[in-house]
């Protein structure tokens, strides 16, 4: 553990403090604003504090193709004391304990994720969440039917843990299947495109995507009576914790590995090498790997990632992030290669 603290010294921890510092300061700000209020200091009061301050930032744009994805910025990530105190936690882990020491904490990478993920919450979400509500009607309208209603009555929190876990096998099921089928393949592998894996790439997922794996989790998770609110927790869950597991942090987390996704057991699946192809699909949990037979028993290695390709359009520095060339080149790069794959097979 301690070489990484080696190599990287001190002087590295620079953006952890920077991250963590912005998230103090909003969060001092927010204290202040209550005080100033005469409100206490509390969650609830941060939290109305917080919608007031959307409401009013939104509502200078009555469009809501823009007015949403700026709510969604502020709240998820730029009025969000817990976005940088989550985000420092795992810079500091990669400080810690680096699969690659020689990766910037705040790397081009890093920056172009970033990206993918404002894209994510920004606009994604909303076609994600149009497509959900699309396909719980049709299951109200025509299938309701075939519901099983598998989880157990009883406590809130036991509702959730099941939903989670029946979540997690889904997401299990629609990562293999997007791996298989060589058409859904093409949109995947912009996700695997990343050669530096850091937290942010857990959000590296072209829209495309995102509608396939939809389209296959959410008939199954309400046909079993998952709600609606579970899901959304188990939303929540997964994206915190695959941000850690995509992060540059050597870690196979010892004998809790038998049960969980590890930053090591996910790198794995994210190998460039052919020997670690089409294994760890977990996302959460790695027992249905285990399960399915698709679990790598390699628990130690940390393999160079990304694609083989040569024609992938990859980042390769500051300069294609911040005028979004790379990003705008990935969005159109599966396509392109669809029309390829079916010129090839006429």
């Amino acid at each position: 553990m301690s070489g990484g603290w080696r190599a990287r010294g001190l002087g590295g921890l620079g953006p952890v403090a920077a991250v963590a510092g912005a998230g103090v300061a909003l969060a001092a700000v927010f204290a202040s604003a209550q005080r100033a209020r005469g409100m206490p200091l509390s969650l609830s009061a941060y939290h109305e504090l917080r919608e007031a301050a959307i409401s009013a930032v939104t509502a200078v744009f009555p469009a809501r193709a823009v007015g949403f994805p700026v709510g969604q910025w502020l709240g998820h990530a730029f009025l969000s004391p817990p976005f940088f105190f989550a985000t420092a936690a795992i810079l500091l882990a990669e400080w810690a304990w680096p699969v690659n020491p020689e990766q910037p904490l705040l790397s081009p990478s890093f920056v172009h994720d970033l990206v993918w993920y404002l894209a994510t919450i920004g606009g994604f979400v909303l076609v994600g969440g149009w497509l959900y509500e699309h396909l719980r009607g049709l299951y109200q309208a025509h299938l309701r039917s075939l519901g099983i209603g598998v989880l157990p009555a009883g406590p809130a929190w036991l509702s959730v843990l099941a939903g989670i876990v029946v979540g997690d096998l889904f997401a299990w099921l629609h990562h293999l299947v997007r791996h298989k089928v060589r058409l859904f393949w093409l949109f995947h592998e912009v996700h695997h495109a990343q050669r530096n894996l850091n937290a942010w790439t857990n959000e590296r997922v072209h829209v495309v995507d995102v509608l396939i794996a939809v389209s296959i989790q959410t008939l199954p998770l309400l046909a079993l009576g998952v709600p609606t609110t579970t899901a959304g927790a188990y939303v929540v869950a997964a994206a915190w914790y695959t941000r850690l597991c995509h992060a540059n942090v050597r870690s196979h987390f010892g004998f809790l590995r038998h049960v969980l996704v590890t930053p090591q057991s996910h790198r794995l699946h994210h190998s460039a090498r052919p020997e670690h192809a089409d294994q760890n699909f977990g996302v959460i949990f790695s027992v249905w790997d285990r399960m399915f037979g698709t679990l790598s028993r390699d628990v130690d290695v940390y393999p160079e990632t990304g694609l083989t390709d040569p024609t992938f359009p990859v980042e390769r520095g500051y300069g294609d992030v911040v005028c979004l060339r790379a990003f705008l080149r990935q969005q159109i790069h599966p396509f392109r290669a669809m029309v390829a794959l079916l010129r090839k097979r006429t």
